[in-house]
Formats: C-alpha cells, sequence, structure tokens
C-alpha cells in the first residue's frame, strides 16, 4: 500500500499526468470498465513474481487496449523479456529516482518500450559469458536495418520507428525479424542489449556496420 500511494503521489505530482491506486486486478479492470485508463502499472515483488502474475497480466493485456507495465524490486533480465514477450511494454525498477519513473512512463504513453540500463547490461544469473559486441557478428546490415536497429535500442515502437524512417510498419517488422535472425537472439529486448552493450563501451552501431 505505502509503495501503491508514493507512486500515486509522484505521478499526480507532474501535473500532466493523472493516477489511481487500487488493491486488486479485478478492481482496476472495474475502474477501467467505467472510466478507461491509458496504462496499468502492475506491482510486484520481484520479477520471479511476474510469472507467477502471468494469468493476471494476460487478463489486464486482453481485456483492455491500455499498456501494462510492471513495477519491481529485482533484476532478472529473463523473466523481464518473458514478461515484454507477452505484451508488456516496460518494467520499472524500485531503484530508479521519482523523475526517471516518471520519465518512463511518459515513453510507454508515447508508444516505446523501457527497460532499466543496469538490467539490459546485466549477465544472466549462472551464466559467465558477457554480452557480445556487435563487431563479432558474422553479418552486414543494410542502412535501413542499422537505423532500426539503432531505434529498438532506445526503446522506439514499431509504428514510432516507421514514422521517424517514413517508412511502413510493415517494413520495420520485416528489419526486426532479420535482426533477431542475424544477432541470433530471441526477440527485439536482446537486439536492444547488445546496442546497449556496444554504446557503453563507447562503440557506435553506425561504425560497426558502415
Amino acid at each position: 500500500m505505502l509503495i501503491r500511494d508514493c507512486v500515486v503521489s509522484i505521478i499526480q505530482a507532474t501535473k500532466e499526468l493523472d493516477a489511481l491506486g487500487v488493491a486488486s486486478v479485478e478492481a482496476a479492470l472495474a475502474e477501467y470498465r467505467m472510466n478507461g485508463g491509458a496504462l496499468f502499472l502492475l506491482s510486484v515483488a520481484d520479477p520471479m513474481s511476474i510469472t507467477h502474475n502471468k494469468s493476471h497480466i494476460a487478463r489486464l493485456v486482453s481485456e483492455t487496449e491500455a499498456l501494462v507495465a510492471v513495477l519491481g524490486d529485482g533484476h532478472s533480465r529473463d523473466k523481464i523479456a518473458d514478461f515484454l514477450g507477452t505484451g508488456g511494454v516496460g518494467y520499472i525498477s524500485t531503484s530508479l529516482s521519482a523523475e526517471v519513473v516518471v520519465g518512463s512512463l511518459r515513453l510507454m504513453l508515447a508508444g516505446g518500450t523501457f527497460v532499466p540500463a543496469e538490467i539490459l547490461l546485466t549477465s544472466t544469473p549462472g551464466k559467465v559469458q558477457l554480452t557480445p559486441q556487435l563487431s563479432q557478428f558474422n553479418c552486414t546490415l543494410t542502412k535501413q536495418q542499422a537505423a532500426v536497429l539503432a531505434a529498438l535500442s532506445e526503446g522506439k515502437a514499431n509504428k514510432a520507428i516507421a514514422n521517424d524512417l517514413n517508412i511502413d510498419v510493415g517494413t520495420v517488422k520485416a528489419c526486426v525479424r532479420t535482426l533477431i535472425k542475424k544477432l541470433e537472439v530471441r526477440n527485439r529486448t536482446e537486439v536492444a542489449l547488445i546496442v546497449a552493450h556496444e554504446r557503453q563501451l563507447g562503440g557506435a552501431v553506425e561504425a560497426v556496420f558502415s
């Protein structure tokens, strides 16, 4: 209850966004049916709880037109990636500042996807290999694919990428599929992870694939 009230207060203080705290998914759905809403922020104890809340997340995604994000205090990259694969648009860590939390909500409402950088740049527990550098991949990308790759690393949605690059959404989706295949990853979140790691090392997408 304390976390819920604090998050609501932080959002209300922006004077731009409105928020309502409720105690359950059922209450959230009831409120949505009466008054609508743009985004659900589901509070979980840690990313492991995302798995236990899959049925709740599925209901929020399927029974409404609102976005769904998670607030938690863990750093399991695989669990978070799994959540994003169910239709979620972001994971907000309780280690973030109030300013970053509000900024991440704005990003998600604008059509982006948010995951804290420290999670993207953390190796999966139990594995010792580091995130590979882009230069290690034996593949070449077109300028369009490189541009889509850069946009993915910023958490942009397909529609936003299409608008920025002046191409249709279908072309963006095709580029994303190609990137996933060429970089030998499972989803767009892992694509973003590789690019984020490259930038941390001082590299650039354009330099690697020029």
